[in-house]
């Protein structure tokens, strides 16, 4: 009886940030107000990435919008990949802002399109992720990285999101595992959980750099 108290005990606060859904009426609000600037892919301005470089920006209000199809309406970035003859990693990064009601983060989940060198929608990389960090620059940090070859077809990048994510938000796990002790027992609980909502806006990064071994 004991154990079972305590993993309801320890099972709460994950329980009560679970509720991390937003109101459909919310999202299809703010879909209905944005107006595709674009209307096809090749008539996209993209740019250029330095093999290594780095670029942190913001997405948002200030960037051109386009319609995903099933996805909806989304700002986006478009980005052209660098040529090399050897493997490298894009590696793509989000920041949670400050909490609203509860303990929900918010932060701009990213979808992808990636295009060949005809400007024609293409096969996503080989990729890793996601993955959520206690970051430097916001609470938590939410990493996927993609892995581009020298015959991978993929010569653009485009980051969105879509309206699914910010109806749905996810469970991110960050932080390392640790230990509960009661009545006598250790019991071995995960890392710290947070909600975090889908936004239609936010801070992204976006790197390339040596591809990161995967783990065995």
């Amino acid at each position: 009886m004991k154990i079972s108290i305590l993993i309801l005990a320890l099972s709460l606060p994950f329980l009560a940030a679970c509720d991390h859904t937003t109101n459909p009426a919310i999202v299809d609000a703010t879909q209905a107000q944005l107006i595709p600037t674009v209307s096809n892919y090749q008539a996209m301005t993209f740019m250029p990435l330095a093999n290594p470089s780095t670029r942190v920006e913001d997405i948002g209000a200030a960037d051109p919008v386009f319609d995903f199809g099933n996805d909806g309406k989304s700002y986006y970035k478009a980005f052209k990949l660098p040529r090399s003859d050897k493997p490298y990693a894009i590696e793509v990064c989000t920041y949670t802002t400050h909490p609203g009601r509860g303990t929900y983060f918010r932060i701009f989940l990213p979808s992808f399109v990636f295009l060949n060198e005809a400007k024609e929608p293409t096969s996503l990389p080989e990729y890793q992720g996601p993955s959520y960090v206690n970051g430097d620059e916001a609470f938590i940090q939410r990493y996927v990285q993609f892995l581009i070859k020298p015959d991978t077809k993929a010569r653009y990048m485009i980051v969105y999101t879509s309206r699914e994510s910010q109806l749905n938000g996810v469970m991110a796990t960050y932080g390392q595992p640790g230990v509960a002790y009661a009545a006598g027992l250790f019991i071995p609980v995960s890392g710290p959980k947070a909600a975090l909502k889908g936004s239609p806006d936010g801070k992204i990064g976006v790197t390339i750099k040596e591809p990161t071994p995967k783990e065995e």
